[in-house]
C-alpha cells in the first residue's frame, strides 16, 4: 500500500536492512566473548585468592607464625610467647579454611556440590541450561510468527528484530550456526545437531549432576519426546571452550581454562595445607624421634599429651585446606631434664628448632609434579602465585582482544542496519 505525503513524496513500503554475513560473524564471535565474559568472574575470584596467598594473606600469616616460633625458641619459658605462637598457628589454620571456603562456594555456585541435589538445582549451570531451552522454544515460536505475518498487511519486521536479538543471546550461551529457509524462518544448529528447525524445537539440553568432583556436571542433549528418541550424553570438550555454558563447565572439575580453574587452585591450596599440617604433626607427636610429648595448652602451660596438632574435620586421613582443624597447641619441648614432668618446666625447646627448619625445608609433598623436585613452603607459594597469576593475565588479555573483535563487528552492524522507507 502506498501513502502520499506533502507535495508528492510517496512511501511505498518499509524494508529492513540486514547483512547475513555480519550477523553470522557477530554470532560466531559472540560465543567466544560470552565464554570470556563468564570466565571473567572466575578469574576475579581466583585473583582474590592469589592475593590471599601473597604477602598480605597466607604468606603473611606464615611469616608471623615463624616469627612467633623464633621468639619462642629463644625464650621457651615466656608464657606470652607460648600464647602468641599458638595464636599465630591458629591464624594459619583459619586462613587455609577461609580460602578453601571461598573457592568451594564458587564451585558450588557454578556447578553445585557433588551429592547435594539442592545446590545443583540452583547452580549457574542448571539455570543457564533452563534459560537456553526457553530461548530455543521462543525462537521456534518467533519462526512460526514469521510464517503467519510475512506478506500480511506488510512485513514482520518487529518479529524479525526480536528473533535477531534472541539469536544473539543464544549465540552467547553456546556456539551456533544458522541457515535461512525459503519461508524466512531460521534453523539453528549446535555441533552438527539441529536444535531448531523452522517453527519446531527439535532438541533440548539437560543439566545433570555429576558424581565426581572431576565431572560435577553433565550436559545431555535429547530430542523432545518422552522418552527421547535421540540422546547425546555430553557436550564435547571443544564445545566447553566456547559460550557462557562452556565457561561455567570449565570453572570446576577436570575441564579447565588454560590449565586453571577453581578446582586446580583449590587442589594446590590443599597440597600446601596437607604438607604443613602433616609435617607439624610429625613434630608434635614425636614421630620424628622426639621423646616425652609435651604441648602448650590454652593457658600457655606445658602439658603431657600425644594429641596431634591438626586433625581433619571429617575424621578422614586426608588433610585439605578446608578439612584442617587445629585442636591442640604446639609442643615446645623435646625432652625434660632427667625425664621429669613439670607443667612449668620448659624443656630444651628443640621442637621449635624443628618448626623453624620447616621454613626452608624442601618437602617431597610440595613437588609440582609427582616425583618432581621438592619445594619449601615459601617456594611453593611463590611458584603457585606466579604461575597462576601469569595464566590469569593471559586469559584477561584474550578476553580483552575478543571483546574488541566483537565490538568492531557490532559497530559495523549498527552502522548498516535499520528500517528504511521506500
Amino acid at each position: 500500500r502506498s501513502f502520499n505525503i506533502g507535495d508528492g513524496a510517496e512511501i511505498a513500503g518499509i524494508i529492513r536492512n540486514r547483512d547475513q554475513f555480519l550477523d553470522n560473524s557477530y554470532r560466531s564471535q559472540s560465543a567466544d566473548t560470552g565464554f570470556y565474559t563468564q570466565i571473567g568472574s572466575m578469574t576475579s575470584i581466583i585473583e582474590s585468592t592469589m592475593n590471599e596467598l601473597g604477602e598480605k594473606g597466607l604468606q603473611s600469616a606464615l611469616n608471623q607464625f615463624f616469627e612467633a616460633a623464633e621468639a619462642l625458641a629463644g625464650d621457651p619459658s615466656n608464657k606470652g610467647y607460648r600464647i602468641a605462637y599458638a595464636s599465630a598457628l591458629q591464624s594459619v589454620a583459619d586462613k587455609f579454611n577461609q580460602m578453601s571456603s571461598s573457592l568451594q562456594t564458587a564451585i558450588k555456585e557454578n556447578v553445585g556440590e557433588v551429592g547435594d541435589a539442592a545446590s545443583f538445582a540452583g547452580s549457574k549451570v542448571k539455570t543457564t541450561v533452563d534459560d537456553l531451552n526457553s530461548k530455543l522454544a521462543q525462537l521456534a515460536d518467533l519462526n512460526q510468527q514469521v510464517i503467519r505475518n510475512t506478506g500480511v498487511n506488510g512485513s514482520a519486521n518487529e518479529i524479525l528484530d526480536k528473533r535477531d536479538t534472541l539469536l544473539d543471546e543464544i549465540s552467547a550461551i553456546i556456539p551456533i550456526t544458522t541457515t535461512t529457509n525459503s519461508n524466512n524462518t531460521i534453523n539453528v544448529s549446535f555441533e552438527g545437531l539441529t536444535l531448531v528447525d523452522g517453527n519446531q524445537q527439535k532438541l533440548q539440553f539437560n543439566a545433570i549432576q555429576g558424581t565426581t568432583e572431576d565431572k560435577p556436571a553433565i550436559i545431555q542433549i535429547t530430542s523432545m519426546e518422552d522418552p527421547p528418541k535421540f540422546r547425546r550424553d555430553d557436550m564435547t570438550a571443544e564445545a566447553s571452550k566456547s559460550g557462557t555454558l562452556g565457561a561455567i563447565l570449565s570453572s570446576a572439575g577436570s575441564t579447565t581454562v588454560d590449565g586453571v580453574n577453581y578446582s586446580t587452585v583449590l587442589a594446590q591450596l590443599d597440597q600446601l595445607a596437607a604438607a604443613f599440617a602433616e609435617k607439624l604433626n610429625e613434630i608434635q607427636t614425636g614421630v620424628n624421634g622426639t621423646s616425652t610429648p609435651m604441648y602448650i595448652n590454652a593457658d600457655g602451660q606445658l602439658e603431657d599429651s600425644t594429641t596431634p596438632l591438626f586433625v581433619t574435620k571429617d575424621g578422614s586421613a586426608d588433610f585439605t585446606a578446608g578439612n584442617t582443624n587445629l585442636i591442640a597447641a604446639a609442643r615446645v619441648t623435646k625432652e625434660l631434664p632427667d625425664g621429669a614432668y613439670d607443667p612449668e618446666n620448659i624443656g630444651n625447646g628443640l621442637n621449635m628448632d624443628l618448626v623453624l627448619d620447616l621454613k626452608t625445608e624442601k618437602l617431597d609433598s610440595l613437588a609440582a609434579t609427582p616425583g618432581g623436585a621438592p619445594a619449601s613452603l615459601t617456594e611453593f607459594l611463590t611458584n603457585t602465585v606466579s604461575s597462576v597469576g601469569n595464566t590469569l593475565s593471559n586469559i584477561d588479555n584474550k578476553a580483552a582482544t575478543q571483546q574488541d573483535v566483537l565490538s568492531q563487528i557490532d559497530n559495523q552492524r549498527v552502522s548498516l542496519y535499520g528500517v528504511f522507507d521506500v
